[in-house]
């Protein structure tokens, strides 16, 4: 048997069609991390935020501007409004797209310009309009001296003031409906203290910063939990599904914030090996399909099939070889393919980011794991394997039927292709009846770290079963159609 497999090999890897692919592959991976190096900064952020929307707002702004006379009492609000919204754009457009400035200058602002636009357009106060412009152009000097802290210190005054206002009230009312809605009110304004208290002691700014992004990521969070945690009735599929997303964000953010490590930064080693098999799963199918087809359909087409039934080698032996060959070329394809992108990976972004560690939510646990980014890769790479193995074995079968390498390629890589649609097509309407399709139940992926399938009628040992038995099925078929294939006339 390991001699026949040896021989399969070496057909195999004498065909230049394979090269071809691991010559694009090789590309790809270069290019790939060439434009994440090229267009992420150093905080993992992307660099070239398209401000087209910022232009076209402004054009849109300009265009409703006309439509009002700010002489006109009726237009004034809006005209006002509308200027204020012009004068904030073009003042966030002076900053990095990145920036806190650019995210909170008009929050920050939009009271103060709107009441210098009322002085200047409808009180027309020169006293005023010098007070507010002096009060304007200060808050310019902070905001481009980096003063973020000035601007929560303002946000906090605000908020503890409206919190003092609420416990007033809430020690004059009687009646209960009123009372919670204060009561309500009141923990609103106590997380918000809560958050601006933590910014100031920790220095995150509200800036594309990991540590921002996983703050404001923990508050969304903890939102979608809170408003679930309030569901009298059974969660569907769907809403159980962004509970658990909303609860693993939470805990992952809480992890970041928690150890100030940046374990979502995309421009660096471990998030190129991480999704490796995501990247370049297309690779990696085509590769399969070429090799487990053309292992049948060359021979029967050379007639070479000859060859190999006169030696001392049953036809199981044969066909067990052969498939056995295409298991061990997606193998070699998958470890070239992690090679490569270790060498170009580390030519250009370095070895520092393989120490941080792949932090996922586990489900069942109910707590947050690290794995290291060799470890999680070929967790997501085993769970990978039986759509791989299912889509080689199709090809297998096809190739045998058909000896038709456009058959045996062509129909798999449609499967494939079509899986997705058909997922989310089973997913909108609740087809139950197409739980029994085996593209329904490859991708084990969903199932990992306790996870569950966004279709609710299939569960991880259903998919094992399903899966189990299209692959015993197509491999009997297979042993079958080989065993029993004329070749006196090859």
């Amino acid at each position: 048997m390991n001699k026949l497999i040896f021989i399969e090999l070496k057909k195999v890897f004498h065909k230049k069609s394979i090269y071809v692919i691991y010559g694009l592959m090789v590309i790809f991976c270069l290019l790939n991390n060439i434009l994440y190096w090229m267009d992420y900064d150093e905080d993992g952020n992307y660099k070239y935020i398209d401000q087209t929307n910022l232009n076209n707002e402004v054009q849109s702004l300009k265009e409703e501007l006309k439509n009002y006379d700010v002489e006109n009492d009726d237009d004034i609000s809006m005209y006002l409004s509308i200027q204020t919204k012009l004068d904030l754009i073009h003042l966030q457009k002076k900053f990095s797209s990145h920036s806190w400035q650019y995210r909170k200058v008009s929050v920050y602002l939009y009271e103060l310009v709107y009441q210098l636009n009322y002085a200047r357009y409808v009180e027309k106060d020169p006293d005023k309009i010098d007070v507010l412009v002096q009060e304007y152009n200060d808050a310019i000097k902070k905001l481009e001296e980096d003063r973020w802290d000035y601007f929560l210190e303002l946000e906090k005054e605000k908020l503890e003031q409206e919190r003092d206002v609420l416990k007033s009230q809430l020690k004059l009312v009687v009646d209960k409906k009123q009372q919670l809605e204060l009561e309500q009110e009141l923990l609103e304004q106590e997380k918000k203290l809560k958050v601006v208290n933590y910014r100031l002691e920790n220095k995150i700014k509200e800036d594309s910063s990991y540590l921002n992004l996983a703050l404001e990521g923990y508050q969304e969070s903890e939102k979608t939990i809170e408003y679930y945690s309030l569901f009298n009735r059974a969660r569907t599929r769907l809403e159980e599904l962004e509970y658990r997303n909303a609860l693993a964000s939470s805990k992952m953010n809480q992890y970041i914030l928690n150890n100030k490590q940046n374990v979502n930064k995309q421009n660096n080693l471990n998030y190129q090996l991480r999704t490796i098999v995501e990247d370049y799963e297309i690779f990696i199918i085509i590769l399969l399909l070429i090799v487990s087809s053309t292992i049948i359909c060359d021979e029967f087409r050379d007639g070479t099939i000859k060859l190999l039934l006169i030696k001392p080698y049953s036809r199981c032996k044969i066909l067990l070889s052969k498939y056995f060959a295409s298991v061990i070329v997606m193998g070699i394809s998958i470890l070239f393919l992690i090679l490569v992108q270790f060498m170009i990976g580390s030519a250009i972004f370095g070895f520092d980011s393989l120490k941080i560690p792949v932090v996922v939510y586990h489900f069942r646990l109910s707590k947050i794991t690290t794995y290291s980014v060799f470890i999680y890769m070929m967790i997501r790479i085993l769970a990978k394997l039986p759509l791989l193995l299912m889509l080689l074995s199709l090809s297998f079968l096809l190739g045998i039927l058909f000896c038709s390498n456009v058959v045996a390629i062509s129909i798999p890589l449609m499967i494939y292709m079509f899986s997705s649609s058909i997922h989310s097509l089973a997913v909108q309407y609740h087809l139950k009846f197409m739980r029994y399709f085996v593209s329904m139940n490859w991708n084990f992926q969903d199932y990992l770290f306790g996870g569950i399938s966004d279709f609710e009628f299939i569960y991880f040992r259903f998919s094992c079963v399903i899966w189990l038995l299209y692959f015993i099925i197509i491999g009997v078929l297979a042993w079958i159609s080989f065993n029993k294939k004329n070749i006196r006339n090859i």
